[in-house]
Order: C-alpha cells, then structure tokens, then sequence
C-alpha cells in the first residue's frame, strides 16, 4: 500500500512483514499526494528527512515504534485486526468519534492570541447520546438519557467550554484552564467575532441533531442549493456558498458515488459540470428537511419573530443577497 495513503488513516494496523521507506530523494523527486504533512506528523520531520535523504528502509517493529503504525500482528492478521477496531470504533457515540478523529489532530497547534485553548468534546455531546465510556454513564452504571432540562444544561456547558481558556502558566503546569466569564474587549463590539460564535454554537446542534445522518452543514446546504437551483454550475456553486472549489469538487465527487448528484459537462463548456440531484437525492432532502428545519427553529429559540425577521434582513445585506 501507498504509505502516504496510508498516513492518511486515523489508525494503522502492519503484518510483520511490512516495510517502509521513502526513496523520493533516490529519485531525483518530492514526496508527493500530502505526504510531506501526514507523513512528518506521524513520525517528526527528522526521521522523513533520513529517510528520504539516506534511502533507509524500516520494518514493520520500527515503524511502530516511530508512530507511523499502531498496531504490529503476525503476517496475513492485519486485516482481521483493523475490521476488529473499526467494529469496537462504531459502537461509540457517534459525536465522540466525531470529536476524536477532528479535534485530536488540530488541537495542538490550537492558538487564541497566543494562549492555549481547550474545548472539552464532552461539551459537544447530545444528552440522548449513550456515554458508554463517559464520566456520567461510570458514575450511574448506566448511559444517562436525558431530555428538557437536559437540553438546556447542554447548551450551558458547551457555553461555557467555549470560554475555557488556560493561562501559559497553567497551560505550562498541565492545569486545567479556568471556567467562568472573561473579558472580551474590543471583541464585544466585533461583528465577526459574534458571529463565529453563532456559527459554532449552530454547528454544534447541528451535528447533535444529524449525528445518526452523517450529514454536515456544508454538505447539506450544497444539496439544498442544487435542489432549488437544479443545473447549477460547481464553480458557481462553490461561489455562492464560500466553499473552496477543491473542497466542492470532493464534496459533489462523494455526492455522486454516493447517487444523490447527477453531474453533467455542458456542451458550450467542457471545462464546466452541472448539477442535477437524482431521485434518491430528493428523496434525501425531503426526508431531511423536517429535522433541519426544526434544528433552524431550536437555535433561534431565544430571539422573537420580529428578532428573528430583523437578523435575517441584515445578515442577507452583509451577504449581499
């Protein structure tokens, strides 16, 4: 297997017949296909460039030994191995592996204005989730399921994660930041700053409420633009929702080997590909829209009709629509 395929992975099982290297620098070439990133992060900088400089080849113990796999079995078990964690992975939470395999990686270089930040992922969880493996399912025997008041505790707490911040003397110590009102500043009066606020506090309900879907904001506002504006074309669509046109091009590639996008080249540009959703793709959006819309309704709970009218009228003159 391509080794940059997989460091691509979030875990890697090797036989122990397995062998790495990475013989570029032999070649006259780079690495290649996001190998510089993946690859250096498993294993440090140091030890690619020797390994790219020299020739040097590691064996599966090495290799463990270095980051780059997990888990070392005998030859021809490591198949089995990974179907055997993949199986053990599914029956978590979903929103735990969620904040697993997208915070781990990233909350490392994790920086505001120069001081560490922590956000807890317990934080992000749906009260109707199991915890099978969390604090509050320990403590009861049981996975807690919750509803009304179990709600609003939620949003406090993802609330209040948010303002979690660690000085660099705690940080330094291993402590845990200190919760409770901050000064924001000039921040308070910022525009951008309230409204990313906004948009995390609506992502996190809306992976609460899609979870079960595997559906996520930016890929369910692409399948209900195509369904309004059927025949749009990609780039004008990436455009339109402030998608990088590399990220809409994987987005539609996984749509349509997915058959929920019909995509079609038009004859006047061969560069272009229109979008068409197909049957099981409308079928989707209908499904979907009921519990999409109620999640609209839940994260504008606090305001009025005429707070909600308002903020949509000038979000849409910000935005230009």
């Amino acid at each position: 297997m391509d080794w940059r395929l997989a460091a691509s992975t979030h875990i890697r099982v090797a036989d122990a017949s397995a062998f790495f290297a990475l013989p570029e620098g032999q070649r006259g070439i780079f690495v290649g296909g996001g190998g510089a990133v993946r690859v250096a992060r498993l294993m440090g900088a140091a030890r690619m460039s020797d390994l790219m400089l020299s020739g040097r080849v590691i064996d599966a113990p090495t290799a463990e030994g270095w980051n780059v796999v997990q888990y070392v079995v005998p030859e021809g078990e490591a198949l089995a191995k990974a179907k055997a964690i993949a199986k053990a992975a599914a029956g978590n939470a979903p929103l735990s592996n969620y904040a697993v395999i997208h915070a781990l990686s990233r909350i490392q270089d994790m920086r505001l204005g120069g001081r560490p930040v922590r956000r807890e992922p317990d934080g992000l969880l749906h009260p109707d989730e199991p915890r099978g493996q969390g604090a509050a399912a320990s403590l009861s025997g049981k996975a807690r399921r919750q509803g009304g008041a179990g709600e609003a505790e939620r949003r406090r707490v993802s609330t209040a994660t948010r303002s979690a911040v660690a000085t660099p003397a705690e940080a330094e110590a291993g402590e845990a930041p200190r919760a409770g009102p901050i000064a924001f500043g000039p921040l308070t009066n910022s525009l951008g700053f309230h409204l990313r606020l906004a948009q995390i506090g609506a992502f996190e309900e809306f992976f609460a409420a899609f979870a079960e879907d595997g559906l996520q904001p930016g890929g369910f506002s692409v399948l209900i633009t195509i369904r309004e504006s059927p025949g749009v074309r990609q780039g004008i669509l990436a455009n339109a929702l402030k998608i990088k046109r590399s990220h809409m091009a994987k987005i539609v590639q996984g749509f349509g080997e997915a058959g929920l996008i019909e995509r079609r080249v038009p004859p006047d540009d061969r560069r272009a590909v229109e979008l068409t959703l197909t049957e099981a793709g409308q079928r989707l959006v209908e499904a979907k829209m009921p519990k999409f819309l109620q999640h609209e309704r839940a994260s504008a709970a606090a305001l009025t009709p005429d707070e909600r009218h308002t903020l949509f009228s000038l979000l849409r003159k910000l935005n230009g629509l």
